[in-house]
């Protein structure tokens, strides 16, 4: 294998490990090897590009021993059609295999691996709440135990107590999170729910997010949504949705909050295009988002700073450039589309 035409997952392959790939910038979400290897070689567009880069967690393990594990953090900056950037594909490439070849040589220890992507400029360190999301993704795959935290996270969830919770840990909250759909904790989490401090739901929301949810889980979810005059416990509650098994369900929802917002709850607007941008393909969904962004006090800049990220995203830039098109649109959308243009040219 060249330096010229070496891709990351390849080259992984090639040392007898197995490997999990994860997305790190809008969710801790499962990327398919497959899809990654044709993001690697130029074929697709990245699937979930956050700030014009590809931010990826790698888990990493010898199939004969899951101990000897490694993660590695990488970011790639994308062209403006959401693909690899191909030069600094190549330049990362050579930076490791150069560093990789200089590492066996003083040592065959497989730990060393870890080591090859030091002072390397394409690795990143995750912020905390997804650094715990991916610890406690890693610790399923590997079929490891959930982290010291997860027993006191359990037991408030399984007691009557919740306005006992300081003492929680957030790592043990993303540890139920992840585990989510196992009987026991899924049923505790639907009776929960409805009565937990809204700290405390809020947190669990923003781990769930990265989480497939059955209808069950997502309709409590969803009533507290409705029950609530807090803007945050609204916002993390469509947060939570953002993997909903059942699209109506939440493409229904989603739209009964924007028909809601006000003009200074911006913070739900960020919400829905950060976590559950797929809404916004539907037509009605995305009239009226843009129709309540252009109405936001927080003005033409975050106008400006969501278009820019969601034509990023797979499918949704002629959308939206159809509807800046519609002769119908309001005149503040039609004054934050010029805008919109006059700041991106």
């Amino acid at each position: 294998m060249t330096n010229k035409t070496a891709i990351l997952s390849e080259f992984l392959l090639q040392t007898d490990t197995q490997i999990r790939i994860f997305d790190l910038g809008r969710r801790v979400s499962k990327i398919r090897l497959s899809d990654f290897q044709r993001f690697e070689r130029a074929e697709i567009a990245y699937p979930f590009p956050y700030e014009q880069t590809a931010w990826v967690g790698l888990l990493y393990w010898n199939k004969k021993d899951k101990e000897q594990h490694n993660i590695w953090f990488i970011r790639m900056p994308l062209d403006e059609t959401g693909h690899i950037q191909l030069s600094a594909r190549d330049e990362f490439m050579h930076m490791l295999l150069s560093r990789f070849q200089e590492t066996m040589q003083k040592t065959e220890n497989p730990q060393a691996m870890q080591h090859v992507l030091k002072d390397n400029p394409y690795v990143f360190k995750p912020t905390e709440d997804k650094m715990s999301i991916f610890h406690s993704k890693a610790l399923q795959v590997l079929q490891q135990s959930p982290t010291q935290f997860f027993t006191d996270a359990i037991n408030y969830i399984q007691g009557d107590n919740y306005q006992q919770w300081q003492h929680l840990g957030i790592q043990g909250i993303t540890d139920l999170a992840v585990r989510q759909n196992e009987d026991t904790i899924h049923t505790a989490l639907v009776n929960a729910l409805p009565r937990i401090p809204d700290t405390v739901f809020n947190i669990l929301c923003q781990s769930i997010e990265n989480e497939p949810i059955d209808i069950d889980l997502a309709n409590t979810i969803i009533k507290r949504i409705k029950e609530s005059n807090n803007e945050q416990v609204i916002a993390n509650g469509v947060r939570a949705l953002a993997t909903c098994q059942s699209t109506k369900l939440k493409n229904d929802t989603i739209c009964s909050v924007l028909e809601k917002i006000t003009p200074n709850q911006a913070i739900m607007l960020v919400a829905i295009a950060a976590k559950t941008w797929e809404v916004l393909a539907d037509e009605k969904t995305l009239k009226l988002f843009l129709e309540k962004l252009s109405c936001s006090n927080a003005g033409y800049e975050l106008f400006n700073s969501l278009m820019l990220d969601l034509m990023f995203m797979p499918g949704l830039r002629e959308k939206i450039l159809l509807e800046f098109r519609n002769p119908n649109r309001s005149e503040n959308l039609s004054k934050a589309v010029g805008t919109f243009f006059q700041t991106v040219k």
